[in-house]
């Protein structure tokens, strides 16, 4: 699988050829209108192949005459602050796990998993927490075992890792559009997403324990035009997205189980 030669970190570096701090998980240059504006998944399934859709690529089905947003109890609200509505999710659709990306997704997609492909191919930093939570000690109390584990293992994770970050970036069209995955692909795409939100995660301070939209409205208090606010918005929105991959890819399974049964 090769990837885009277009493709640079965040920096604007080439992701390949060169070498890299590993510190570029993060730095994420993307104007405050990326996450606003769009509009999730809450539509039929069959609605994707319909023609409910304007000349934007927008779903239209729940709007009135105002092009206004319907809610579900019959209110019209110009304005919906809830993730689901603000941001594209998987569904599951013809046993393939089918999302809709605005250019401005595609972007912040791009932009995370090229840092993460450039972490991938610089020098690694032994003293870099990031390195530390992709590749964990498998044998923390045997410093001896784990180097020769690590010497013997870190460079085909390494690869690993790189491969499924550039199948990401392989999947994604620059100007957006529907995105379908095979249950396989779609793994490679959870793989891909754990590792670059552990790398967020991590360079952002975030923990099991973290409410990131808590963490949003203080960092926002603090300064509103700050990066913090964005990566943190960055580091929401992919959680979102994988939590509705998984959900998109058991609602498939359920389906491949009911077209065939076991005798």
């Amino acid at each position: 699988m090769t990837d885009d030669s277009g493709d640079r970190d965040v920096d604007g570096r080439d992701v390949d050829g060169q070498d890299h701090d590993g510190r570029d998980i993060g730095d994420h240059s993307i104007d405050d209108r990326d996450l606003d504006d769009r509009h999730g998944d809450d539509r039929d399934d069959d609605d994707r192949d319909g023609d409910d859709w304007d000349d934007d690529g927008q779903d239209v089905t729940d709007r009135d005459d105002d092009d206004r947003d319907v809610e579900d109890d019959g209110d019209v609200d110009g304005e919906d602050d809830s993730p689901e509505r603000v941001m594209t999710l998987f569904r599951a659709h013809n046993q393939e796990c089918v999302a809709r990306f605005s250019p401005q997704e595609v972007q912040i997609l791009r932009q995370s998993m090229a840092s993460l492909a450039a972490l991938l191919t610089g020098e690694p930093d032994p003293d870099d927490p990031v390195v530390d939570r992709l590749f964990p000690d498998v044998y923390p109390t045997d410093p001896v075992q784990q180097a020769e584990f690590r010497r013997l293992t870190e460079a085909d994770l390494r690869a690993a890792k790189l491969d499924q970050a550039r199948g990401v970036l392989a999947d994604l069209l620059h100007a957006g559009g529907e995105v379908r995955l095979t249950p396989e692909r779609a793994e490679l795409w959870l793989r891909a997403l754990t590792d670059v939100r552990l790398a967020l995660g991590t360079r952002l301070g975030v923990t099991d324990d973290t409410d990131i939209e808590a963490e949003i409205d203080a960092a926002v208090g603090r300064d509103p035009g700050s990066p913090r606010v964005m990566q943190l918005t960055v580091y929401l929105y992919l959680t979102y997205l994988q939590e509705s991959l998984v959900g998109a890819l058991i609602d498939g399974e359920t389906v491949r189980s009911v077209d065939s049964p076991e005798l």
